[in-house]
Formats: C-alpha cells, structure tokens, sequence
C-alpha cells in the first residue's frame, strides 16, 4: 500500500506543478496582451488626434456633420465584431435576448440592459457632436488637454451610479493628472496663442461629461449581465423570484475598486 500511496502521491504532484505551470504562461500571456494594447492605444490615439485636426480644419463650423458618418462606420464595425463573436460562440442568442428583455411592463427595473445601452449610446452621440463641434477652434494639444476632463467625470459618474470606492493612490493620480493639463493649458494661454479659443476649450472639457456617463453605464450592463440580473423570471402575481434574484449591485471593497480610464 505505501507503494501505491506514493505513485498516487507523485502523479498528484506532477498534475498541481503542470497547474502552475499553465497558470504562470497564462498570466504571462495576459501581461503581454496588456501592454501590446497600451501602445496601440497609445499610437493609435495620438494618429486620431492629428487626423480630427486636419478633417476639423477642412470642414470648419460644419466639422459636426461627420458625426453621421463616424455613427455609420462604427455600426457596421461593432456588428461586424458582433456576428464574429456570434458565429465563435463567445456570445450567444440566448445571452442577446436576455439583454433585450421587456417583462411586459413600463416600471425601468425590469427592462433588460438594453435600457443602460440606449443611453449611452445617446450620450456617445452627444459627445461626438460637441467634440466635433469645438475640434476647428482649438489646437491639437488643447484638444487632447481637454479630453482628460474625461477622467475626473468618470470618477464621479461611476461613484453615483456604479457605488465605486477608489483608492486614495487612485484619486491623487487623477489630481496630477487635472494638474499637468491645467498647467500646459496655462503654459499655452501664455504664449499668446491665437489658434485656441479658451470658450470652446472649457466647452470641449465640459462636454466630456457624456462620455463618461456612457463609459459607466456600459460598464454597469456588463456588471448586471455577469450578475444575472437579465435573467431573472417573474412570477404571476408580477414579482420577482427570490431564487432569481441578482446579487446587490453595490460591489465589495476589493472588487470595486477599479481604475479610472481617461479617453
């Protein structure tokens, strides 16, 4: 028997190494996945910016028209993206349906998450429009300056409505983050630089707003959707099961705390 308890012992310890082994690679990999899409992000960004200035100061005042095509481009790209992760089986039909879920009544708590969707989605269009709107009048820089609002107008939204509780590091990184840009904003007001209207650029920081309400109302879809709360069933009498019921949209400290995500 003792034979056989250390066969029994050895394979046991072999299979838990090769555990770690693939857990290791994966956050490897993971690691690697992350900092590739920084720098994407990072170039990708940056050719935006230059880009919006040259077709902002090709269409002028009308500069806002291309949020129509920006919406249609966008469209086909996240449907495109849709029916690929459709056809792979990381989404299924089910899943779609429960998110488009109506219980037959007017009362907001029991429509699906496509409620949090069609608000966001008309808080992306905003955005786009007033963003549009003030690109012809202001320089590159100040433009992405003032896209850091973004940031602050995230930390507030997502407290109110998603309950984050940040950490104290978190918020001092969003207080130099403010800093720097206001000070490069002042830097460049000194200079006397004409290409920059200091009206537009407080409207361009201001309207970030609404993309930091989309940014959290997609991000509490996603939250509702892991926790079942489209899935639930409701009874004859028009309540909600116990058994189905989601768990409490208030988050624990340790899973509440995210990052903040600047545009």
């Amino acid at each position: 028997y003792s034979s056989m308890d250390q066969i029994s012992q050895s394979s046991t310890s072999g299979r838990d190494e090769k555990g770690n082994d693939r857990k290791r690679d994966v956050r490897k990999l993971r690691s690697i996945w992350v900092v590739l899409l920084m720098v994407t992000v990072t170039i990708t960004g940056t050719a935006n910016s230059f880009a919006g200035k040259i077709r902002a100061d090709a269409y002028g005042d009308d500069d806002f028209i291309v949020v129509v095509y920006d919406s249609v481009a966008s469209f086909i790209f996240y449907s495109i993206c849709l029916g690929i992760c459709l056809k792979r089986g990381h989404i299924t039909v089910e899943q779609i349906r429960n998110l488009f879920r109506c219980d037959g009544t007017w009362r907001w708590r029991y429509y699906g998450g496509f409620k949090y969707l069609i608000v966001a989605g008309i808080s992306d269009a905003v955005d786009m429009v007033t963003g549009f709107a003030a690109q012809p009048h202001v320089s590159s820089l100040v433009m992405s300056l003032m896209n850091q609002a973004t940031t602050p107008f995230t930390v507030l939204v997502s407290i109110v409505i998603l309950r984050t509780r940040y950490w104290w590091t978190e918020m001092v990184g969003v207080a130099i983050m403010l800093g720097g840009a206001t000070m490069c904003v002042l830097l460049k007001d000194s200079d006397n630089d004409e290409s920059s209207s200091t009206f537009w650029a407080i409207f361009a920081a201001l309207t970030t707003f609404f993309a930091a309400v989309s940014y959290v109302l997609k991000e509490k879809t996603f939250t509702e959707f892991r926790s079942g709360a489209y899935s639930k069933k409701r009874t004859a009498e028009g309540a909600i099961d116990d058994k189905d019921r989601a768990a409490p949209l208030l988050l624990d400290t340790e899973a509440s705390k995210t990052s903040v995500h600047p545009e």
